[in-house]
């Protein structure tokens, strides 16, 4: 089979296979070693050497591998008796008598042997070998496996054909270029526009079917793009062949071949001319719109979905002023959110409604309709007529009518009753003027006679009506010194402004309030008071009550506390010092004594002693450095706990290591001194016991908040407890003294045994035991 050629300009796809220029041109060699030393060391190449008989004299491994057959025992093998194939032969012959190669591309081959395998295309050439007197010797059989890039074309191949199926299938015109903006293929609908056919079309530019000007400016276009690349988005009128002008909207972007580089561009050409002639012609008819409103009478707007008010005519902006891009809830009612009565959601869909509505202190009659844009969006328009005088005129009319229709239905019954009625109502009066003046004058001995300053101010305005003896005493002034000034002169005048304030937010709350604030006397002394502020009413009139307690001896005593409180804190401070210093003496004593003890067992027991000493000292040394003497950070007192612990048995901490894992806990002083005790005893066991002979480990210790107290744990790798061992029925000092502390703590305690010892203590903080049973 010979070699495919493409034509046209369609976009190139992947070479799969090669042609016989590809092939090695072997006539020059002279002999089968050679050829051999050359090619058999090819890694894609399969090489057989046959005499002109087709036995084979010898392969390469990779023909060898791939027929299945070892190198060793195809030699000497007839290669059509292995592989029949009267054609191939044929082949072979017509090489052998007239001494010229031959080539083949594409050949399908099916194993005999392997089926399985199905059909395989190769590429090969038979290479005829000539002796010096000219006559074949040797065939030279080179094959290249092309299976896959047959597949891979084939797929190439299909997936061409659906593309450009599925742009024939779309309406409008679409086209690739190359970088050098020549057509390399087109759909049905873009042969249909330029009347030409694909065939034409392929391989050619702009200038070869459209006039020139207009072609210099898509061209233009389709450069741009090329350089920036992207995608390009325009419009533009194109002269088709029938010269009918056409609005044309095309849309392009750049694609990129495998390896990224830039390959060319596609594009799609979409007609808008009907769309603009609709356009064209709603916006005429919008601008007659325009028009018509400008001249209207009323007052007309319009706007969109987002609340924008697009326009206003004349009558609008004359009414509310310039328009400057504003929301209609902004220009309208100078609110920051659409009004809570807004109907937009049913003009959007399609209703007009109508309503009547307050803006600024008029009253419109509104009417609310859908309008549609040139652009296929949706406007509404509202068109607003004042009626405020029309309804002022109905109102005015109805009460009229109202009253006239009482009146005559009244006016005979009131004639007949007029005695009676003046009497009641004279009699009533007097026992309700007389019930008002012994409630006034109750409620003003009540404010007079007060333990506190009360002060009475208009609630509108902040002027004071009135003020208690209590409040002229407080501030040195008279009453009528007081009586009309605003409430917030009472008080320090470089803090005037601020006190306004305060003011008008006792009004807001309308409720009773409390603050502390400051007031200023006569002489100019800034008096804490405890103000209770609420409003009430007084003959009709809104007042602002405010009651001003004097509480300069409480904040003096709260003054007072605090410092005693802090001398206390002093005191507290040099206490744990002190019990630190003895409890350091103490330890230095036992020390000192340990050095006059011949005896281990004993000198062992004063250490102990020593270290329980060192335990509590710690405690309150951590005290005395804390500003809270109630608690203790835990994790700082076991940490310097344990390098006093580690110094004193004298660990190299290259061969025992320490690991804390502690959460930082606040523990109360009667909570920590036995934990720490309880640390001191099971980690002075472990570093006694654990690690003889110099062995090795590690101690570990870890403090975590569990259920409402502390989870210890105390952990080695040593060599653990001996078999038997009940902490419980310990006899040592040290373990009875845990056994002691955890019953205070009224703690439970779980011994673990293996690779070692751990050690699990719960344990309850005195504190918080001693809150729960609070």
């Amino acid at each position: 089979m010979g070699q495919k050629v493409k034509t046209g300009n369609k976009p190139e796809k992947p070479a799969v296979r090669k042609s016989s220029a590809d092939m090695p041109d072997l006539s020059f060699l002279n002999s089968a070693t050679e050829l051999l030393e050359k090619f058999f060391s090819a890694p894609h190449l399969h090489i057989a050497l046959l005499d002109r008989n087709y036995n084979f004299i010898c392969v390469n491994a990779l023909y060898a591998k791939t027929s299945g057959y070892s190198s060793a025992f195809l030699k000497g093998k007839n290669h059509f008796e292995l592989f029949p194939d009267k054609g191939n032969e044929a082949i072979f012959r017509r090489v052998v008598d007239t001494g010229e190669a031959f080539s083949a591309f594409s050949k399908p081959f099916t194993y005999p042997e392997f089926p399985e395998r199905g059909i395989t295309y190769w590429d090969w050439t038979v290479q005829p070998i000539k002796d010096a007197s000219g006559q074949v010797v040797s065939l030279l059989f080179i094959l290249v496996n092309i299976t896959e890039s047959k597949k891979t074309e084939e797929r190439l191949d299909n997936q061409f054909r659906f593309l450009q199926t599925l742009m024939d299938t779309i309406p409008s015109p679409i086209y690739y270029k190359d970088t050098d903006c020549r057509y390399l293929g087109c759909n049905n609908a873009f042969e249909e526009i330029v009347l030409k056919k694909r065939e034409e079309i392929e391989g050619k530019t702009l200038f070869d079917f459209m006039p020139s000007k207009q072609a210099e400016e898509l061209h233009r276009m389709d450069v741009e793009l090329l350089k920036k690349g992207g995608t390009q988005t325009f419009e533009m009128v194109i002269e088709f062949p029938d010269h009918a002008m056409h609005d044309m909207l095309f849309q392009k972007a750049t694609y990129n071949n495998s390896d990224g580089s830039l390959a060319g561009l596609v594009g799609m050409a979409i007609d808008i001319s009907e769309r603009k002639k609709t356009e064209k012609a709603l916006m005429s008819e919008r601008n007659k719109l325009i028009n018509i409103l400008e001249a209207m009478p009323d007052g007309v707007y319009i706007s969109d979905d987002k609340y924008t008010v697009q326009y206003a005519n004349p009558v609008i902006k004359k009414e509310f002023g310039a328009l400057n891009d504003q929301k209609c809830y902004e220009y309208f009612h100078c609110l920051n959110v659409p009004c809570a009565w807004c109907r937009n959601e049913e003009v959007f869909s399609g209703k007009t409604v109508r309503t009547d509505a307050v803006i600024q202190g008029k009253v419109y009659d509104i009417i609310e309709t859908p309008l549609k844009n040139p652009d296929g969006s949706i406007s509404k328009i509202d068109i607003l007529r004042d009626i405020t005088e029309k309804k002022r005129m109905e109102e005015e009319l109805l009460r009229h009518r109202d009253h006239l229709e009482e009146l005559v239905r009244t006016r005979t019954l009131e004639l007949t009753k007029t005695n009676e009625k003046l009497k009641k109502e004279i009699s009533e009066r007097n026992v309700a003027e007389k019930a008002l003046k012994d409630s006034e004058e109750k409620y003003h001995n009540l404010i007079e006679f007060a333990n506190d300053a009360i002060i009475l101010a208009d609630a509108e305005t902040g002027i004071i009506i009135d003020v208690n003896r209590k409040a002229t005493q407080l501030l040195g002034m008279a009453r009528e010194k007081m009586i009309g000034l605003h409430q917030s002169q009472l008080h320090p005048a470089e803090e005037s402004e601020y006190y306004k304030k305060v003011f008008k937010n006792h009004i807001k709350l309308k409720e009773l309030t409390k603050s502390n604030l400051f007031v200023s006397t006569k002489d100019g002394r800034r008096v804490p008071v405890d103000i209770s502020a609420s409003l009430t009413e007084i003959n009709g009139r809104m007042v602002f009550q405010g009651i001003f307690h004097d509480i300069t001896e409480r904040l003096n005593s709260e003054e007072q506390i605090k410092k005693s409180l802090k001398e206390k804190e002093a005191l507290l401070s040099e206490i744990h010092h002190r019990v630190k210093n003895n409890l350091q003496i103490i330890s230095s004593l036992l020390r000192i004594q340990s050095r006059y003890i011949k005896d281990s067992r004993d000198r062992e027991i004063f250490n102990e002693s020593e270290n329980r000493i060192k335990s509590m000292a710690v405690i309150h040394e951590e005290l005395y450095r804390s500003k809270d003497f109630s608690e203790i950070d835990i994790s700082d007192y076991i940490s310097h706990l344990m390098e006093n612990l580690f110094h004193s048995y004298g660990v190299d901490t290259a061969i025992i290591k320490l690991k804390l894992d502690i959460e930082p806990v606040n523990l109360s002083l009667d909570t920590a001194i036995p934990c720490g005790l309880i640390i001191n005893e099971l980690v002075s066991n472990a570093l006694k016991y654990a690690f003889p002979d110099n062995k090795k480990g590690e101690v570990a210790i870890s403090l975590k908040k569990s259920d409402g107290g502390i989870r210890l744990e105390v952990t080695d790798n040593g060599i653990g407890m001996p078999d038997g061992f009940d902490i419980a029925k310990a006899e040592t000092l040290g373990l009875q003294l845990v056994n002691s502390l955890l019953s205070q703590l009224h703690g439970y305690m779980d011994i673990i045994t293996l690779n070692g010892t751990r050690i699990s203590l719960y344990l309850q903080d005195q504190t918080t035991e001693r809150r729960n049973y609070a």
